[in-house]
């Protein structure tokens, strides 16, 4: 059982807002259409819109608002606009639409700087097999508001796993710059950085066989040993990994569309330490007749210094799309990625999330996740992040109710499937989480 603690609403909800336009405003009719054709085409949009909009099917009446307006431009039809955006979780598009047009757009209370949101969560991650072992983990973080438009991310992650192979302790921060441009694009440049130490343990057990001879003009003397040798390893060491990337994406409509290219750099520092036993028996011949047999015994140490760097490319591209139903809100997120290591080594990363916002006050989360077996770094943040080990299968769905516009519980299971890279263990988890977030 994972019991987490969010202080923090990374996506906002809004409930119903009400409109404040003079209703016996005169239009601004478009002079280039002196038929009265844009005057009917406004009314249909508009009245079309209007009705979604009271179903509260945002997505489609934005899209008609937004014909409706390109055919007059009067306050109404913009604040409309300007509504549907924040009530689909949009703000810095809405606010760059705002100051497009200051003389249409009515005041709203929407130009709040500095500090948004903080959270922090925490718990541990229940494994389904002794190889895994469990993981303790905590995060927390910040949102700050530069600008209506710009907005500043941070995060910091501790992690803990003890395993059969050893411990691992991993400290991480992760920063983020969203800014929403004029042209309807979005840019977001982010950098990640974990260190990680760690005491690997490794031992082999191998049969040992041996033949030796000596020849004279007299005899022929063979020896035959045979037994078994014990290798115990040791790797204590620390990785640094650090990620780079930036995500250029722009929405028309419905679709939100995205590219993400991403430089990974790892070095891994470590010393391998080793000891081995062997035991076993040596028998004798003289002549190829066997003469007897004396126990053999052996041990040794040893070690070596060994550092790994590793530099892989990733280019990641996603489609997302906001369709509406009758009172539903489905956002699905469907997203590849290709990574490619410096000696031509290459894997597929496939993401896949959908958002069902079934009422106001209960949404549903959906996501699978399926990667490789080289690093990468999900930069819309995971619960738990596996920079190395293939995902054969990661699932998750979440359910969120919304009791206030600021307090959101969340419940949480998710399955995973991974395969250890060092022995091709493979590693399941059943987690079960809780969430609490609050937007300040």
């Amino acid at each position: 059982m994972v019991i987490l603690f969010f202080a923090v609403l990374p996506a906002c909800a809004y409930s119903q807002v009400s409109i404040p336009v003079a209703k016996d405003e005169e239009p601004v009719e478009d002079t280039s259409d002196e038929s009265g054709v844009a005057v009917t085409n406004y009314a249909f949009n508009f009245s079309t819109a209007f009705n979604f909009y009271e179903q509260k099917q945002y997505a489609k009446a934005e899209k008609y608002f937004r014909r409706a307006y390109s055919k007059i431009k009067n306050r109404e039809a913009a604040n409309y606009i300007y509504s549907c955006m924040l009530q689909q979780g949009y703000e810095a598009e809405a606010d760059v639409f705002r100051k497009k047009q200051p003389d249409l757009i009515n005041e709203w209370p929407n130009d709040k700087k500095g500090f948004g949101n903080v959270y922090i969560d925490f718990g541990p991650r229940i494994s389904a097999n002794a190889n895994a072992g469990n993981i303790d983990y905590a995060n927390g973080g910040f949102l700050y508001k530069v600008s209506s438009s710009v907005q500043y991310w941070q995060t910091a992650t501790y992690l803990q796993q003890d395993n059969n192979l050893g411990n691992y302790k991993q400290y991480g921060l992760h920063s983020s710059l969203s800014m929403q441009l004029n042209n309807g694009w979005n840019i977001q440049p982010s950098a990640n950085y974990y260190y990680t130490s760690y005491n690997s343990i490794y031992t082999q057990t191998a049969d040992l066989e041996s033949f030796s001879n000596f020849i004279d003009p007299k005899e022929t003397i063979f020896y035959q040993t045979s037994g078994t040798q014990t290798t115990n390893y040791a790797f204590p060491g620390h990785s640094h990994y650090l990620n780079l990337s930036v995500s250029f994406s722009k929405r028309i409509q419905l679709f939100t569309f995205e590219l993400e290219p991403a430089f990974h750099y790892s070095v891994d520092k470590s010393t391998t330490l080793y000891q081995y036993f062997s035991n076993g028996t040596t028998d004798s011949f003289v002549n190829s007749i066997y003469k007897g047999s004396a126990p053999f015994t052996a041990s040794g140490v040893g070690s070596s210094d060994t550092t790994i760097r590793s530099y892989i490319g990733q280019l990641g591209i996603s489609l997302l799309y906001n369709w509406p139903a009758f009172k539903q809100m489905i956002s699905t997120r469907i997203a590849f990625y290709y990574l490619m290591g410096e000696h031509s080594q290459s894997a597929p990363a496939l993401h896949f999330y959908s958002l069902l916002k079934l009422k106001e006050n209960f949404w549903i989360h959906l996501d699978w996740l399926n990667k490789g077996s080289l690093p990468w770094m999900l930069n819309s943040g995971d619960l738990y992040f596996n920079f190395t080990d293939k995902i054969d299968n990661r699932s998750s769905i979440t359910f969120q109710l919304w009791p206030s516009k600021r307090l959101s519980p969340l419940f949480t299971y998710q399955y995973e499937e991974d395969t250890r890279l060092q022995d091709n263990a493979e590693l399941i988890y059943n987690s079960f989480y809780f969430t609490l977030k609050y937007k300040l």
